[in-house]
Parts: C-alpha cells; sequence; structure tokens
C-alpha cells in the first residue's frame, strides 16, 4: 500500500500545506499533490478501477434511475390530475371544459390569467399517458431492484482490497438505484394485491437489496470515518468530497434502511404463516395489525376535528345585545367576539397539532423508506437522487487528478450503456402490448385510470 510524503515533527509546519490528526493522535504534516486542487482531505494517488467508476457504468446508472424518475413524475402527474378532477367534479358540472372554466371564474378576485395557467395543468385525463407510466413504471422498478442486488454483491465480493473512493461509488451508486425505485414504486407497485405472486416475487427481491444495502453501509460507514481509517497520505484510504453535509447523517438512513429491511421481513413471514395456515384469503397478521393501527389514528384525529370545531364554535359565538341608543324599540345587535384575523389564527393553532403529527409522519415514511401515495414523498426521492447524481459527478471530478485512469472502455464499461438501450426497447414493447390490449385508449383520452 502506497504512502505519501508525510512528516510528524512540528517545525515542519511551516514547508507544508496540510496538516492532520490520525485516529491514534498522531498529527501529521504534508503538501498538496497538487497545487491547483486546495484540499487536504487526500493527496496520495489511488488505483482505478473502470468497472465501478468508469463513464459507461456512470452513464448507466444515472441514465436508468432518471428514467424512472421521469416517469414516476408522470404517474404522480396523472394522479393530480385525476383527483383534481374527481373533487371538483362535486360540484355537479359535467364536462371537462365547463369543469375548468368554472375553477377559473372562482379565482377571478385573485388572478384569472395564473389560475388558468395553473390548473391548464389539471384538465385533460390522460388516460394513454397513465397506462404507459403504469406499465413502464413495472419493468423500470424491477431493474432497479435487480442492479442494486448486482452491484452489491460485486461490492462484497471485492469489499476487502477496493479503496474509499470506490466504495463511496458503490454506496451512491444503491442510493440512486433504491430512491429512484421507491420513486417510482410509491402508491403503484406496493398496491398491485397481495396475494399474487408477481407482489411476493418482487417482495423478496426488495428484501434482498435493502438488506445487503444495509450490511454494506454497516461495514463502510464506520470504516470511512475520520476517527478509524481515513488516512489522506494513505493510497486507497481517502478520497475528496464536496458533499457538506454532516457525514454522521449517513447513520441515521443507515438505521432507516433495517427498519424497511426488518418491515419487509415481517411482511414475508406473515404472508408465510398465512399461506401455511391454510387461509389463502383475507388479510394477513400483519396487514391486520397495520389496519387497527391505522383505523386508531383515523379515529383520533376525526375525534380531535370534532373537538376543535366545537371549542372554535363556543369561543367565536357572536353575542346577542340591545342597542339602547337606538330611538323606538329596542333592537338587537349582533356582535362578534373576535375579528376575522383572530378567527384565522385560531384555526391555524388548533391545526398545529394535526400538521405536525402529519409532518412526521412524512418524515418516519422517508426515513424507513415506507409505503406512502404522497406526492411530497415522491419528489423527495427524486430530490435524493439528485443528490446522489451531484455526489456521483463531484466524486468523479474532484478526484480526477488522485486516480488512474479509468476511461478505458472494456466489455464492463460497453455493457451498461447497451443494456440501457435494451431497458428503453422494453418500455416501447410494453407499451406498444398495452395498447393492444386497451386499443380504446388509442381514441380520445377520457379518464386517468
Amino acid at each position: 500500500m502506497t504512502v505519501c510524503a508525510f512528516s510528524t515533527r512540528r517545525r515542519d509546519w511551516r514547508f507544508n500545506d496540510c496538516a492532520w490528526e490520525l485516529p491514534n493522535n498522531t498529527v501529521i504534516y504534508y503538501n498538496f499533490t497538487n497545487p491547483s486542487q486546495q484540499n487536504c482531505d487526500c493527496v496520495c494517488p489511488f488505483e482505478g478501477d473502470s468497472d465501478i467508476a468508469g463513464p459507461g457504468i456512470i452513464i448507466g446508472f444515472v441514465a436508468t434511475a432518471w428514467i424512472t424518475c421521469l416517469v414516476a413524475t408522470i404517474d404522480v402527474y396523472c394522479r393530480l390530475s385525476k383527483s383534481f378532477m374527481e373533487r371538483i367534479s362535486k360540484d355537479g358540472v359535467e364536462g371537462s371544459e365547463e369543469l375548468f372554466q368554472k375553477q377559473v371564474e372562482r379565482f377571478k378576485y385573485f388572478n384569472p390569467r395564473l389560475a388558468s395557467f395553473i390548473l391548464g395543468f389539471f384538465r385533460r385525463r390522460n388516460s394513454r399517458l397513465i397506462y404507459m407510466a403504469k406499465a413502464s413504471l413495472d419493468i423500470l422498478c424491477d431493474i432497479q431492484i435487480v442492479t442494486s442486488i448486482a452491484i452489491s454483491l460485486s461490492a462484497f465480493v471485492q469489499i476487502e482490497t477496493m479503496t474509499f473512493y470506490h466504495q463511496q461509488f458503490v454506496l451512491s451508486y444503491c442510493f440512486l438505484t433504491l430512491t429512484s425505485f421507491f420513486a417510482g414504486r410509491t402508491g403503484h407497485v406496493e398496491g398491485d394485491g397481495s396475494n399474487s405472486w408477481y407482489y411476493w416475487t418482487r417482495m423478496v427481491a426488495q428484501f434482498i437489496a435493502v438488506s445487503l444495502f444495509a450490511i454494506f453501509q454497516v461495514i463502510v460507514i464506520p470504516r470511512q470515518a475520520e476517527t478509524s481509517g481515513w488516512n489522506p497520505v494513505e493510497s486507497g484510504s481517502c478520497y475528496i468530497s464536496n458533499d457538506e453535509s454532516a457525514y454522521n447523517q449517513q447513520y441515521m438512513w443507515m438505521i432507516g434502511s433495517f427498519f424497511y429491511a426488518g418491515y419487509l421481513l415481517l411482511e414475508i413471514l406473515s404472508g408465510l404463516t398465512h399461506v401455511i395456515g391454510g387461509k389463502p384469503g383475507g388479510q394477513t397478521w400483519l396487514e391486520t395489525i397495520s389496519t387497527t393501527i391505522k383505523g386508531r389514528d383515523e379515529r383520533f384525529q376525526e375525534r380531535y376535528r370534532t373537538w376543535r370545531f366545537w371549542l372554535l364554535n363556543q369561543i367565536d359565538t357572536p353575542k346577542v345585545c340591545l342597542d339602547a341608543h337606538h330611538q323606538g324599540p329596542s333592537q338587537q345587535v349582533i356582535i362578534r367576539r373576535f375579528p376575522t384575523a383572530i378567527d384565522y389564527l385560531l384555526q391555524a393553532i388548533f391545526y398545529l397539532p394535526l400538521w405536525i403529527w402529519w409532518a412526521i409522519h412524512q418524515f418516519l415514511a422517508l426515513w424507513a423508506w415506507g409505503d406512502s401515495e404522497s406526492t411530497i414523498l415522491v419528489a423527495a426521492y427524486v430530490g435524493f437522487a439528485a443528490w446522489d447524481t451531484y455526489d456521483i459527478l463531484d466524486a468523479k471530478i474532484s478526484n480526477a487528478h488522485l486516480v488512474e485512469d479509468e476511461s478505458t472502455w472494456g466489455f464492463g464499461q460497453v455493457l451498461p450503456v447497451v443494456l440501457l438501450l435494451l431497458v428503453l426497447l422494453n418500455i416501447f414493447d410494453v407499451v406498444d402490448s398495452r395498447l393492444l390490449r386497451f386499443p380504446y385508449l388509442s381514441g380520445k383520452a377520457t379518464d386517468c385510470l
């Protein structure tokens, strides 16, 4: 293992640019390998591996992930459009154009042009689009799960000889594939029916992928900590990253991965006991527990809303008094206890617990990769995909002067790009077969679902 030049003598500090305290409390002093790269985190060159950090591999992972995110965004758009049309249809107006015009008129005191522009995104019901999105998400989610398993297994095979730089690439790849998978799966794959082989096959594959990733994090994250094996003058024991987020936050996501893997294991066990018990129909014991918890949560929120409504009515009940200054017969005058602004403030205060509980629920679902149809979670997963993409590109660019050449296009580089074309062809085939199964979709779109 190559070690770059350094000194442990304090008097050499004036001749060096960097100082670093090793885990054994020894302080070392060293210079930059490249004066144009002003970063003391890593100065010692290390070996390259084009099968992990080559351009073909990066293109394959990033492109597949963002195709999945794009299709997931289309799916979310169609669900929002359907929800919007169903909500405004309660007014009894028939026809999408009439519904659209009615909603625009509601905003005439705000800004009709802006309202027309925003609502225009939801005025049509894109039936062909939603079927294409869902058909494509099936294959894209499967690809992401298989890819995550493959990269994790290959990393375990060579984990003892991998540099910290390439270990970080594997972490970023796994995060990218899983976050894009969850963005595409949210509100879709998990709801396909718990009694189908499709559901259970992908449940097992999902459990394997998440478990392998969680175990890999347990090995790599503590090893790369500054208080453990990090050494800026030892080849392979460091790399440069411009990600300013706290290193310890990775432990939080690691724990979340274990929580989700535990949930998947319980789901699989509950399904097995359900089948072994000779009860192919009905709910599993885990689904029963989940339904009970969800029901109690909904009842609690409904009781809170009822109490809040009653309390606001008691506080803001109009006061009726006699107008003694009016000439002639006395008249009743209704006086509100609070101005309108205070009414809104009180409502916001009493709504605050529900908002806080909703925010906690969304965070827990995001932290432990939970199942939810929330559009916010999909947006968060897409944001994480962007973050992971930045980490990959930043690591590649920032360490270019330290790592050996990884631009050689061998079999391991060309294969991911070719498979990317295969992914696109499979999507086209799935979409085409779906249109053949539903020939009416070739006509005018009438509904998202």
